[in-house]
């Protein structure tokens, strides 16, 4: 294995890495935004409040890795044209 290829193969396995962490953003994302439903229908304003905070740290992590996961992979496919 070149030196190329090793460095494809370790940022593939980084990518899928992150790429796991931001599928684990979105469901987390999807949970709090059952909780704000939940403490709206309860009355638990205050609750709700925090609930959309944790929403949008939620979405804002996923957006962040999934924007990073894009840049990395064009520099995915330039080390896969090189390495051929």
């Amino acid at each position: 294995m070149n030196k190329f290829q090793r460095a494809y193969a370790d940022i593939s396995v980084a990518l899928a890495r992150l790429a796991r962490q931001a599928d684990r953003a979105q469901i987390e994302e999807q949970r709090w935004r059952e909780r704000v439903a939940l403490a709206e229908r309860l009355g638990k304003h205050d609750l709700a409040e925090q609930a959309r905070e944790r929403v949008l740290r939620a979405a804002e992590e996923e957006i962040h890795l999934r924007t990073y996961i894009a840049g990395q992979q064009a520099k995915l496919d330039r080390v896969r044209e090189l390495s051929r």
